[in-house]
């Protein structure tokens, strides 16, 4: 899956998301890396919708954990998690459910800032880099 998408607006982030939700299925696990305001939360909404969850889609960033539900099950996915960990550490992961949303065969889990809790992500989550290039004005979104 080892791929890179180069963007020059938000816009054109969440096509790349909408692209890359027909990859995912119920139990996908996805990684976002990246510095602040490099696209993370941008890509996670264009994904939300993508999925068809109810939105409006908002940053976790001060409650850790939003959870959306879908509007029709798509791919065995009935919900999505959307984990900002930026201010937590894997100790309080029990504190969120966490072994609830990753056992969750029909929930797909994104993780903002999985480099804060990298010891309890699961070997098979799918990663995704993103850069901030051009002087701020793109992005360089890498899959692997």
């Amino acid at each position: 899956m080892n791929r890179e998408y180069y963007t020059q607006s938000e816009e054109e982030l969440r096509v790349v998301a909408q692209e890359f939700s027909h990859e995912l299925s119920g139990g996908s696990f996805v990684a976002l890396s990246g510095s602040l305001g490099a696209g993370k939360t941008t890509f996670s909404q264009g994904l939300l919708g993508a999925l068809g969850a109810f939105g409006p889609f908002s940053s976790p960033t001060f409650v850790i954990v939003k959870h959306y539900d879908l509007r029709c099950s798509v791919r065995d996915i009935l919900r999505v998690y959307h984990i900002d960990a930026y201010r937590i550490s894997s100790n309080d992961l029990s504190l969120v459910g966490w072994e609830e949303m990753i056992s969750d065969k029909h929930g797909v889990v994104l993780l903002e800032w999985p480099e804060q809790i990298s010891d309890a992500v699961p070997s098979c989550a799918l990663r995704v880099l993103f850069e901030i290039v051009n002087g701020g004005q793109g992005r360089r979104v890498v899959f692997s």
